[in-house]
């Protein structure tokens, strides 16, 4: 029986994309200068004036994209036709990956990692869609995980299933789990569902929703019990045509759905597989791109990236953050209401909404720990009235 090529099954979901993605080299942005940046002693946060920024901006080793306005740009973004995602703090929160089986032929996985690829999902075996249902492994599963690990790529695996009981589908699962043992595998092991041919003739593409459904919970089951995190891919119409979704929604979801749009897949999702048409650096021919928005190797959803900065309107902005602050550092020091009161009337100038109500927390908090003091008397050494505080003062929080 010949193999199947998987990277081509029919779905009306999966349109050809209005254009053809290009990885050549890693998503990088011009860097900040340290000098750009204003330090936040109090909040651990950096200050960074947006008023000139436009394009890709490396800000303390995370990744920012400001518009024509000089705002962070939020949710999915395509650059030079790749799919990437810029989280509620402006902050890049997506990962770059390829999925890939014995058809793309040889891979130079240095290129590929150089090329900006940082995940891979590769095929470990497949099911024949003939009567006999022949198990075979992919010619090419060992070499192309030991290349990618080797080049600091996160892998995950994928079998192409063509089983039609439950205990077939098992079956595949241990394959895909014994062939994984070896390796640092860090994403899923996913369960591959999806027409044989145009003509639906293979041995699985006549199942019900609820049969298919029952032996991708199966797979995964067994999945999960062997110590692996177990996920699903489908096109986004197999999901809502051919399998019952509700009962698959507490595993790994990844979807195809080719578009030039944004997917309006309805489920959460973690893998978005959207084009098969995408050409990478070190891969011979056209492959299949995905972005990721959660990174599986750290186990992090990325939504907090970018949080240690803080965006201004203008120097005076800045300056007025960093006033507030040592108002509410006198304050700490003297512990009077003179001073609780100076803290609070600087930082209603401050106009950065999160800023603003971190500094106020942070006021409120020392005053619950702290409470008041006397007010000192016109001659007390270090009367507030006298001017600014010394660097030890300044220093204490």
């Amino acid at each position: 029986m010949p193999e199947i090529n998987r990277d081509y099954g029919t779905n009306s979901s999966r349109l050809a994309p209005a254009k053809s993605p290009r990885l050549n080299s890693r998503l990088t942005g011009v860097p900040l200068s340290s000098d750009s940046m204003y330090t936040s002693s109090l909040l651990s946060l950096k200050y960074v004036n947006r008023d000139f920024m436009s394009g890709l901006i490396d800000i303390d080793g995370t990744l920012f994209n400001f518009d024509s306005s000089h705002n962070p740009i939020r949710g999915h973004k395509a650059i030079s036709d790749v799919q990437y995602y810029f989280n509620d703090n402006g902050a890049l929160s997506s990962m770059v990956g390829i999925d890939v089986s014995h058809h793309n032929g040889k891979i130079d996985w240095a290129a590929v990692r150089a090329a900006g690829v940082d995940f891979a999902i590769i095929r470990v075996g497949f099911r024949g869609y003939g009567d006999k249902g022949t198990l075979k492994l992919d010619s090419r599963f060992n070499e192309n995980v030991e290349g990618a690990l080797n080049n600091g790529i996160q892998v995950g695996v994928y079998f192409y299933s063509q089983a039609v009981t439950v205990y077939e589908a098992v079956e595949e699962a241990s394959v895909a789990v014994n062939y994984s043992r070896k390796y640092n595998i860090t994403l899923p092991i996913y369960f591959d569902t999806e027409f044989s041919n145009s003509e639906h003739s293979g041995r699985a593409d006549r199942l019900t929703a609820s049969q298919r459904t029952n032996i991708a919970v199966a797979f995964c089951e067994a999945v999960k019990n062997a110590g692996y995190k177990p996920g699903i891919y489908a096109s986004k119409t197999f999901y809502t045509d051919e399998l019952n979704f509700s009962r698959l929604s507490n595993y790994e979801i990844w979807v195809a759905h080719y578009t030039s749009e944004t997917t309006d897949f309805k489920y959460d999702y973690k893998v978005w597989q959207y084009t098969p048409k995408g050409r990478v650096n070190g891969i011979p021919n056209d492959t299949d791109i995905n972005i990721a928005l959660f990174d599986y190797g750290n186990n992090d959803d990325m939504s907090d990236r970018g949080g240690s900065v803080a965006f201004f309107d203008s120097d005076t902005d800045i300056q007025n953050a960093l006033n507030a602050e040592n108002s509410i550092k006198k304050y700490q020091l003297f512990r009077t209401q003179t001073l609780y009161n100076s803290a609070q009337s600087d930082i209603d100038f401050v106009n950065q909404p999160e800023v603003k109500a971190k500094l106020f927390d942070a006021l409120e908090n020392l005053k619950n720990k702290l409470g008041f003091l006397a007010e000192p008397t016109k001659n007390s050494e270090n009367d507030e009235t006298t001017g600014e505080l010394s660097d030890e003062q300044t220093d204490i929080i």
